[in-house]
């Protein structure tokens, strides 16, 4: 990333504009920009997962769901991959607190639990459902292997 795209942007927080969500980086780096111009803005930046009693929708209902056709609890690898999480109550908390109290320019990570691994949902999942958690090519999982088959390390 030029230091030019990363004016205003602490080093930390700024995404890749060139990576693999280029357009969701540069977006928001240009919101976090326009702090420099006394506009109020900042960001919520929202963990992979997001989970609550009862869940019909997100990633760990839509996780059971590939699990049960898979007929297995399913993780990647070794399961030591991982990243944060937070129940649904977290996301609403942080918004309010955000614009009551952020500074301009903020990045806020709704994170209510760091480094919970996939092999540990797993097991929650199995345990819940009756199925045997099991390690599986990051392939058999589609689109969700490469995601649960790497960290994404944020903390709040």
């Amino acid at each position: 990333v030029g230091q030019d795209q990363l004016e205003g942007v602490e080093l930390a927080d700024a995404l890749d504009p060139d990576g693999p969500a280029g357009a969701r980086a540069r977006t928001a780096n240009a919101v976090l920009r326009l702090s420099e111009r006394g506009i109020r803005s900042g960001l919520v930046r929202m963990p992979r997962t997001v989970h609550g009693q009862g869940d019909r929708n997100g990633l760990i209902a839509t996780l059971v769901g590939l699990d049960r056709q898979l007929g297995i609890a399913a993780y990647v690898g070794d399961g030591a991959t991982g990243g944060p999480q937070c129940t649904s109550a977290t996301p609403g908390r942080l918004f309010r607190l955000a614009l009551e109290q952020a500074p301009p320019g903020s990045v806020l990570h709704a994170v209510g639990e760091e480094g919970v691994l996939m092999g540990d949902v797993a097991a929650v999942v199995a345990e819940k459902t009756g199925l045997k958690a099991s390690a599986v090519d990051p392939g058999q999982l589609g689109l969700f292997g490469a995601l649960l088959g790497g960290d994404q390390p944020a903390s709040n």
